[in-house]
């Protein structure tokens, strides 16, 4: 980062702050790149000082199909045992990073059945922006939803939950 415009730094750090307020994070490193450390180190730095470097997260090494020191892939599969290593171009390990993802997804994530009344459109609203509606049906006096949702949001809508709360499990970081 020493070599970068000041402009593009800020950028990154931007970027990064957003880091905080996810659930979890993907961090997408050049296998290619001989500096893939310096990258990684720098990026982790950054996310140390927002308070982000303890989140859920996956790491990946994209471009293994450009690397061309045989010792490099072998070195960050010992140093990150659970990273994926992909190949956007040839398709290499994409399935497993899609499953992975699902995963990272699932976690941390509730199913359940709400009652909204009419005035609260912007509950369903959210719904959908971060979750995954199910179903729905509308029977003229309320909109009836079945919802799978990031738990962090059961509080907001356990006003309007047809049964008790779901058991959660916690989620914990791989």
């Amino acid at each position: 980062m020493r070599k970068l415009p000041h402009q593009l730094i800020e950028a990154f750090n931007a970027t990064l702050e957003e880091a905080a307020l996810a659930d979890f994070l993907i961090h997408v490193l050049d296998a290619s790149q001989d500096e893939v450390m310096a990258f990684y180190n720098t990026t982790m730095n950054v996310l140390g000082k927002l308070g982000a470097e303890t989140k859920q997260m996956l790491v990946v090494f994209n471009k293994v199909d450009k690397v061309t020191d045989p010792h490099t892939l072998p070195a960050l599969r010992r140093h990150f045992p659970d990273a994926l290593f992909v190949s956007v171009q040839t398709g290499e390990g994409m399935e497993q990073l899609v499953d992975r993802i699902s995963d990272f997804v699932a976690r941390g994530t509730v199913t359940v059945e709400l009652r909204l009344p009419p005035d609260r459109a912007d509950l369903l609203a959210r719904l959908h922006r971060e979750g995954s509606v199910r179903d729905l049906v509308y029977d003229g006096e309320f909109t009836e939803v079945v919802a799978t949702m990031p738990a962090r949001l059961l509080e907001i809508y356990s006003p309007y939950l047809r049964q008790p709360a779901p058991e959660l499990v916690p989620t914990t970081p791989e």
